[in-house]
């Protein structure tokens, strides 16, 4: 009974993963988003590495992203599929969105860790736009690089 006991946890102990998560680098901008606007998330092509594509981990990023921004948002739409800048944009007008956020996979390398032990890894580029149809953000007199969003119009 104890060899089994043994046995178990053995085998346990080999199904844990850790996740790592890094900070972004890239350009410095002080200027934040507002908690009052609504969020439209794209949904990037789906990831790949060398010659395996993985279906539906554009999705999958997609809505992640979406679940972080809703902690702040009132409103996230995520797009049903990968679509054109344009569509994209028409899209979070049609939702009534602020913002764009658009989500790039750089790097996907899919692993079955609970066996190999070779952790699945990951980057994303995210970049966030403000609608059009907004007026753009203003900076004020100061020099502290500050700068208010202004409402809907």
């Amino acid at each position: 009974m104890r060899k089994t006991w043994l046995l178990i946890v053995a085998l346990l102990a080999g199904c844990t993963s850790a996740a790592q998560v890094r900070s972004l680098s890239g350009t410095q901008n002080t200027n934040t988003l507002s908690k009052q606007a609504g969020v439209y998330v794209v949904v990037p092509t789906d990831g790949q590495y060398e010659t395996t594509n993985y279906p539906g981990s554009g999705q999958t990023v997609a809505q992640v992203v979406a679940a972080a921004f809703s902690q702040f948002a009132p409103i996230v739409h995520t797009a049903e599929k990968a679509s054109t800048t344009d569509e994209a944009f028409a899209a979070a007008e049609k939702f009534g969105a602020t913002y764009v956020v658009v989500p790039v996979i750089t790097h996907w390398e899919q692993r079955a860790t609970a066996w190999s032990g070779i952790p699945s890894k990951m980057a994303l580029r995210l970049t966030v736009f403000l609608i059009p149809h907004i007026t753009h953000p203003t900076l004020r007199g100061d020099s502290s690089g500050a700068a208010s969003w202004p409402q809907r119009q």
